[in-house]
């Protein structure tokens, strides 16, 4: 299809001024055109598709990583962007066999390079990309990342999720060479943009379509390419269960490689904090991220936001899920005040779920180029001053993943703490590397609770996984159960704010929060009625004189007094511990985090109160499940125990008594030997002595 467009597309499409229009497929047949109509047809019925768009990106022999194909095609970049990027060169370049479309600026630095990442070159296949035939021979990987808005875009409008998956083949097995390919190797990535964070759902068709593609050993030929997306534009369309957006999202291999370090990264995402992933596998990096954003409810849900620091989300969560999104709505093991069991989005709902963990200048990219490097050093807060190094610095949230040394180690970034997503040695602990103390005695001081949780969930999966329990199996487990400890944990908090002197920032000084306090808890002072009656109906008394009944009636309202102001003792003390188990430094630090101020604005204000109960609650509010940390039959005399013995483990006594044993037994093998060996001379010497002694007798009767 000719063109006298500037912007040339190498299918022989033109790039649109509208938004994503369809382009004419001149090379179809009509039945083929027929299916595309009804197709569309559907998809518009079924209401709008998150898939917007299919693209393949090349390595280029002079330009790197270009654009090299669209569909349908993107609108033109912005006229303040055009002619900024590495595309652009080939835009301008005089050789007509350079297939490149130009990107504007916020795209020009990322979508060819993560499509494409470090190493794709040397990738080499894996257990995991074997999922089906490989009839190309080539090795190939999958990859992740997001997109930030181009706001001249009708479909980029917030961040835009893309899924890729790359592959490479020797330019001598190719039909058809385009001139420009001047390598041994051809190395190309199939591309799909969607609005919404598809990746788990997307991978296995992308990974299909793409061995397809390649197996046809024509790669100028994108006819099969433009079906798929067709088919992905209805399906996409239409709802799509929760689950396929997990799929590929292994959370056994979370579980059972980092182990109780699980609940560490957990704890390091609701502190918001700033974090780094390190891994040498593409794989391994992506996998991890997206298993452990998984762990949130319907977090990958509410991600609109993350994609540049520069976005402001809205102050909560009530967006409206996706229609083509069928959120899973099982029953739940919490029951509602009238007994009634609570699903799963009754539950969240009362319990103000998800929370807004990306809040203002959040970047959440699973896989960042070097090319992207600077976005990290967007930072509206300046550096902590020499004279509190200790604190951590009031920056927005970050959650990167990088292959690249230099971004792991890039010090403007100023990350909370670097994982290493590599499988560790056998024997070896999973890495953590935390960068200043005050977040790693927030997250990483795991309390005997939290130990025993995690250490009994760890135990469970590997059970599952020896009886052959599916990973969808294994999945919804283990989500369910990080669910059920978040809303512990919510609960425990909420129920501590109605505490005066619990929750750090209150006292229980003041005597309103103490009158509130106790009537909120049904523990005011008892009353005598009948003490009340008779100071009545008693005589008058001179000034001055007190009668047996005032001085009965003030020491009853002083042991009234004392009484309530012990069980308010108890109720803080309560309090205070079920928050312990859940570790104070964390608790503080989430306290301080602007997700925490968002929870409370959709939080139900008797939402621990109708779920939960405590020795405190009154009667009348029915029983709940017990309030505190989901570690069940945990209490304070466990707790102390518990602690005693970490305590104990971490003096190494065993092995320090097995170093006694041995030395006791080495020094009497040792005295052994030399007792034996005094015996025996002892026994030399009384031979010899009994010898001489018969002879010099003998000699002395011959005398006689």
């Amino acid at each position: 299809m000719a063109s006298n467009d500037p912007h040339p597309n190498p299918n022989g499409d033109t790039i649109a001024d509208a938004p994503t229009p369809t382009p004419p497929i001149a090379d179809k047949s009509s039945a083929h055109a027929s299916a595309i109509t009804t197709a569309t047809a559907t998809a518009t019925m079924h209401g709008d598709s998150i898939v917007k768009h299919i693209c393949v990106i090349a390595f280029h022999h002079t330009l790197g990583p270009i654009l090299e194909w669209a569909h349908p095609p993107l609108p033109r970049p912005p006229p303040s962007t055009a002619n900024s990027s590495a595309n652009t060169k080939a835009n301008n370049s005089t050789s007509s066999s350079t297939p490149s479309i130009e990107l504007p600026s916020q795209w020009s630095a990322i979508l060819p390079f993560c499509a494409l990442p470090d190493g794709a070159h040397s990738h080499a296949p894996s257990s995991t990309d074997q999922s089906t035939p490989d009839p190309s021979g080539g090795g190939g990987a999958a990859n992740a990342f997001s997109l930030p808005p181009v706001p001249e875009w009708a479909f980029a409008q917030e961040t835009v999720f893309a899924s890729s998956y790359y592959r490479q083949i020797p330019a001598s097995d190719l039909l058809v060479k385009p001139a420009d390919v001047t390598r041994h190797m051809v190395q190309k990535a199939v591309v799909v943009l969607s609005t919404e964070p598809a990746f788990g759902a997307l991978r296995p068709r992308l990974e299909q379509i793409t061995q397809r593609w390649f197996a046809t050993r024509d790669l100028t030929q994108r006819d099969l390419l433009v079906e798929f997306f067709d088919a992905l534009k209805v399906e996409f369309a239409q709802p799509v269960k929760e689950e396929e957006f997990s799929n590929g999202m292994h959370l056994r291999d979370l579980v059972m490689s980092f182990k109780s370090k699980v609940l560490v990264l957990y704890k390091l995402v609701l502190l918001q904090k700033r974090i780094c992933f390190f891994s040498t596998s593409i794989e391994h990096l992506i996998n991890t991220q997206l298993s452990l954003l998984y762990l949130f409810p319907d977090l990958l849900f509410h991600m609109h936001h993350t994609g540049h620091p520069s976005l402001s989300p809205p102050s909560s969560t009530d967006r409206a899920v996706h229609p083509c999104i069928q959120l899973a709505n099982p029953p739940t093991p919490f029951s509602d005040p009238r007994g009634n069991p609570l699903l799963r989005r009754d539950l969240l709902h009362v319990a103000g779920l998800p929370l807004a963990l990306f809040s203002k200048g959040t970047l959440v990219q699973p896989y960042l180029p070097l090319q992207q490097l600077d976005s990290l050093a967007v930072s509206p807060s300046p550096a902590p001053t020499a004279t509190d190094t200790d604190a951590p610095p009031q920056l927005p949230p970050v959650m990167i993943g990088t292959t690249n040394q230099i971004v792991r180690d890039f010090a403007p970034a100023r990350f909370d703490a670097i994982i290493s997503c590599d499988p560790p040695a056998p024997g070896a602990e999973p890495r953590i590397e935390f960068l200043n103390a005050a977040t790693e005695r927030a997250a990483n001081s795991l309390t005997p609770p939290d130990k025993k949780w995690i250490q009994a969930l760890s135990a469970r999966v590997a059970a599952m996984v020896d009886q052959g329990d599916t990973g969808d199996v294994i999945n919804t487990m283990v989500r369910g159960e990080f669910e059920q400890y978040l809303v512990a944990l919510m609960a425990v908090i909420q129920a501590g704010a109605n505490v005066p002197g619990v929750l750090p920032g209150t006292t229980p000084e003041d005597p309103a929060d103490l009158a509130a306090s106790t009537r909120d808890l049904d523990v005011a002072a008892p009353r005598s009625e009948q003490s009340a009656d008779n100071l009545i109906q008693s005589p008058p008394t001179s000034p001055g004189t007190t009668t047996d009944a005032e001085k009965a009636a003030a020491a009853e309202r002083a042991a009234a007094e004392k009484a309530a102001a012990d069980r308010r003792k108890q109720i803080r003390t309560y309090h205070m511990h079920l928050l312990s188990e859940f570790s104070s430094p964390f608790i503080a630090a989430y306290l301080a985090t602007p997700a925490h101020a968002h929870w409370l604005l959709r939080v139900h204000a008797t939402f621990a109160s109708d779920l939960f109960s405590t020795p405190y609650s009154p009667a009348a509010s029915g029983a709940g499940a017990p309030l505190g940390h989901p570690c069940q039959g945990h209490t304070l005399a466990q707790h102390l125990n518990d602690q005693l013995k970490d305590k104990i483990a971490e003096l190494n006594l065993d092995e320090k008594k097995k170093m006694v044993q041995q030395g006791l037994a080495a020094a009497v093998q040792s005295a052994s030997g030399y007792a034996a060996k005094l015996k025996e001379e002892a026994s030399k010497r009384a031979a010899a002595n009994d010898g001489s002694g018969v002879s010099v007798c003998s000699a002395f009767r011959s005398r006689l």
